[in-house]
């Protein structure tokens, strides 16, 4: 026996085999609506999820290295938001010359910094807008 089937396109949902109506249901309907109804919680929980990772890494704090390829010891930190010239002192091990190195935290907010150093022999170095976001270590040159 074979069974004829007519998948034509009709306004009422169902199809025939052998004549008879059969409705279509679930992911199988002819419905676009009902689908797009039955998306809109995913769609809403990877949108929400993608709007909440974009929040968090923007209020991340920022932190960088210091390599310090200088001659001398670095014995004080100050950070300031680039431009600003609010420096708040950072507290730090010493950072030993000829390629010491420590992590240190900004800030929470911008990329941008200005950090000003102090070493053992009372030199002293700015570094201006200083950009986190693009680079985690900053090389400290010997001074001249």
């Amino acid at each position: 026996m074979s069974a004829h089937y007519d998948w034509s396109c009709r306004d009422d949902d169902s199809s025939r085999i052998d004549g008879a109506p059969v409705v279509a249901r679930g992911l199988m309907a002819a419905n676009p609506n009902r689908g797009d109804a039955a998306m809109f919680p995913i769609r809403l929980a990877v949108l929400s999820s993608l709007l909440l990772a974009s929040t968090v890494n923007a209020a991340a704090p920022r932190y960088l290295t210091l390599l310090n390829r200088a001659h001398d010891s670095i014995t004080t930190l100050e950070v300031a938001t680039a431009g600003s010239g609010a420096f708040e002192q950072r507290p730090i091990d010493s950072v030993d010359g000829g390629g010491g190195s420590t992590t240190v935290r900004l800030g929470n907010a911008g990329c941008r910094f200005d950090l000003r150093l102090q070493f053992r022999n009372g030199r002293r170095a700015i570094y201006h807008g200083v950009n986190a976001c693009k680079g985690d270590t900053l090389v400290i040159a010997p001074l001249g």
